[in-house]
């Protein structure tokens, strides 16, 4: 008896051994199914098509721009998000009947395969609120968005539920409660889903407490609260008056939180405002390469917190090959304690532009202000006076005096992401700048300008943008009468990129820029792709031209520039390289143009 038992012993851990050997070389296997993945189909999706259901994937088919490798285990996980997908949309039935993962060794190719049920739509057959009393049953479907018949979408669900809780935490209700709960008929496919609401006590707000300051006064961040003692406590109010002091640049951290009131009273939260400050004083130093500057540098300073009182004041300097500039500024964000900031500015500026150089001082006094987070509207009062010298323009002697007095008034809307490199958004901006008094030689002028930029992701790497500037100014002289400083000019890295900077539009003889009254860039369409961690290519289409006058405008004059280039994407700024080329180059224009920078173009 013993030895039999020993005999079945031994046989079952051979039996053992076998099994751990056969799954071991099964995942050998299909682990050895490594490549890069050439193509994803599925089968029997009739609800949702093939590129929809691969956007869930981690391992989708590889592109020019990216290569995917097959792993097993992030494959399974891609399965299961996919079921997901389908379960949150109502298809609780849904599964993977059979998946295939088929090597072309010749290639080193993956091509899968993936079999899905997708089974029927669960739907809601009967919907309800349960527990409220403060608002109507009418009033709440408008807010979860939700009615009978719609697919049992958890999803929706979901968001339905933080709408109801947002609602109430809005009206001083921080305490509510939502619970949805659904109970599902398998057989008929139907669900009828409950919200069980609790709406608790009405909050206001009590006492404002600030810990953490050291040098901002107090009034500062009072100034940009959205809610005051005594007022229902809405809680987006919170939410929005702790941003609107992270705007302010003068703090580290901001944390906005109700507490129980000190006074005990049962229907108040008092409101703890938790800050981190910023240093005051701040000095920046930066080094840089472009085409047109060439070595440029800048040093600055800055005080963002004068006496506590959020007002800034700055020196910065700026030196390149073609340009020396000194500026100091002032800014107040809340002008006598209103929604309106005023900036000064004073300084002075030599540059060296192709046809002449400038040498100017004076300064500039902006006052601003912000409507609905996105739309700005500015008002700026200019005051500089000038002198041209080293002229090249043959009509125009080599020295000329300039003063300019103008008032300009712009509408700005932006919704970009991110103000230097964005990912997504719109920017808007309009001006129009009346001037006079240049000098005894010239008369007043007239300028109007509208600039457009357009950014939209197109996937996880790839954003697709573009820009459009338009000038036209109009003086009561004639053009030869307007200042070269003040006259549109078009080519450069951040311009026409096939072109050599200001050297697209009018030129005299020996083809220096005369620059003109109506100005046409279009960034028609830059393609900004990843390609490896901080690396980025791109690829561009720029048209535009300078006409000397608007009258002289006609489509036949736009000038092409395509090209690519490569962006370094890093913390200090984006790097620019650009291979800018002329479409139908003119004599004396070059075929194709290098350019570098820091920034995008636009």
């Amino acid at each position: 008896m013993e030895i039999q038992i020993r005999k079945n012993c031994i046989q079952f851990g051979f039996l053992i051994l076998l099994i751990s050997l056969s799954v071991s070389r099964l995942k050998a296997a299909e682990e050895k199914k490594s490549g890069k993945i050439k193509s994803v189909t599925f089968i029997n999706n009739n609800i949702y098509k093939d590129q929809r259901l691969i956007k869930l994937m981690v391992l989708r088919p590889s592109t020019l721009f990216r290569s995917t490798t097959y792993h097993p285990k992030i494959f399974q996980e891609d399965l299961e998000s996919i079921i997901l997908f389908y379960k949150q949309n109502g298809y609780l039935e849904a599964r993977i009947v059979d998946s295939q993962v088929r090597m072309d060794s010749s290639k080193q190719q993956i091509h899968i395969s993936i079999t899905v049920e997708e089974g029927k739509l669960t739907r809601i057959q009967e919907l309800s609120l349960l527990g409220n009393q403060v608002f109507t049953d009418e009033y709440l479907f408008k807010i979860i968005k939700i009615k009978e018949r719609d697919p049992f979408a958890k999803k929706k669900i979901k968001d339905a539920t933080l709408s109801l809780l947002r609602l109430y935490a809005d009206h001083g209700y921080l305490e509510a409660e939502v619970v949805p709960e659904a109970r599902i008929d398998s057989a008929e496919h139907q669900a009828i889903l409950d919200f069980h609401i609790r709406e608790e006590l009405k909050y206001r707000v009590g006492n404002i407490i600030l810990k953490g300051l050291e040098k901002t006064k107090p009034s500062v961040v009072h100034q940009e609260l959205q809610f005051k003692p005594g007022e229902v406590l809405n809680y987006s109010h919170l939410l929005k008056s702790q941003r609107l002091l992270y705007l302010t640049g003068l703090f580290q951290s901001v944390f906005i939180h109700p507490i129980p009131a000190e006074n005990e009273d049962s229907v108040r939260k008092d409101i703890q405002i938790d800050i981190k400050e910023n240093p005051s004083i701040e000095l920046n130093a930066s080094v840089g390469y472009g085409s047109v500057e060439r070595l440029r540098g800048r040093i600055e300073v800055n005080n963002r917190n004068l006496s506590g009182s959020a007002r800034k004041i700055g020196l910065t300097l700026n030196v390149s090959f073609i340009q020396r500039a000194l500026e100091a500024s002032y800014t107040d964000p809340r002008t006598f304690a209103s929604l309106w900031q005023t900036d000064l500015t004073l300084g002075t500026e030599y540059k060296e532009e192709p046809g002449y150089h400038f040498l100017q001082y004076g300064g500039y006094i902006t006052l601003g202000r912000t409507f609905l987070e996105q739309l700005k509207i500015t008002t700026r009062l200019r005051f500089q006076q000038g002198e041209l010298s080293e002229v090249k323009v043959k009509d125009i002697p080599k020295e000329v005096k300039t003063d300019i007095r103008s008032l300009e008034i712009s509408l700005i809307h932006d919704t970009r992401n991110n103000l230097f490199n964005p990912k997504k958004g719109v920017y808007t901006e309009l001006s129009s700048e009346v001037g006079s008094s240049f000098s005894r030689r010239f008369h007043g002028f007239v300028r109007f300008k509208g600039n457009f930029k357009y950014f939209l992701p197109a996937g996880s790497k790839t954003v697709l943008a573009s820009g459009m500037e338009i000038g036209i100014m109009k003086t009561q002289r004639g053009f030869s009468k307007i200042p070269l400083s003040e006259r549109f000019y078009a080519g450069g890295p951040n311009s026409i990129r096939g072109f050599r900077y200001q050297k697209l539009g009018p030129l005299d003889e020996e083809q220096v820029p005369l620059g003109g009254q109506f100005k046409w860039e279009w960034h028609i369409i830059e393609i900004r792709h990843n390609l490896y961690k901080m690396f980025n290519g791109v690829i561009f289409l720029d048209m535009g031209n300078v006409w000397s006058s608007p009258e002289d405008f006609h489509f036949q004059k736009f000038r092409f520039s395509p090209g690519l280039g490569l962006r370094l994407d890093t913390p200090i700024g984006v790097g620019r390289i650009d291979l800018g080329i002329n479409w139908d180059p003119q004599p004396g224009e070059p075929r194709f143009l290098w350019s570098f920078s820091m920034g995008q173009a636009f």
